[in-house]
């Protein structure tokens, strides 16, 4: 059984360059390890940043080492001086391709498309599951490829 779960989970997205990175960002740091455990066992590498600032320093960091980051998904209130939408443009301004998931347990019925207008890739509404969060990295899985993006 637990075989035939394994094969339902999508494999990483990879950029152009080989990036499979998810970058994680979550004041919580229960939801951080909870939703780090999840990306891993589908097979991401992921990165986990605490507020809208230390996101942006990583994001930033590993553009510049040759560690690119295919998907971040951020949390929309963080505390501190940047909100998940401030963090969302500065990163945006890094790499404007890079795929963005709003994640929030505030979404009211407007919030999805709220969030696409905003610039977001996709929501991630919380609480969520393994299979809401496979779904959604599928989401943009499916985004890359139409993209141009190549996949693993």
């Amino acid at each position: 059984m637990l075989l035939a779960v394994q094969e339902e989970l999508p494999k990483p997205l990879r950029s152009p360059n080989g990036s499979s990175r998810v970058l994680f960002v979550d004041d919580d740091p229960l939801v951080r390890a909870m939703a780090s455990a999840m990306l891993e066992a589908q097979g991401w590498q992921v990165f986990q940043a605490c507020s809208g600032e230390e996101a942006t320093q990583l994001f930033s960091f590993c553009g510049k080492h040759d560690m690119p980051v295919a998907v971040v998904i951020m949390d929309m209130i963080l505390p501190g001086g940047m909100s998940g939408i401030d963090a969302m443009h500065q990163l945006r301004s890094l790499d404007p391709e890079v795929r963005i998931i709003a994640s929030s347990g505030y979404f009211d019925s407007d919030g999805k498309s709220q969030c696409h207008s905003m610039g977001f890739s996709d929501v991630l509404p919380k609480p969520y599951s393994m299979e809401d969060l496979s779904s959604t990295m599928l989401r943009c899985r499916s985004k890359n490829a139409d993209d141009g993006l190549a996949l693993s």
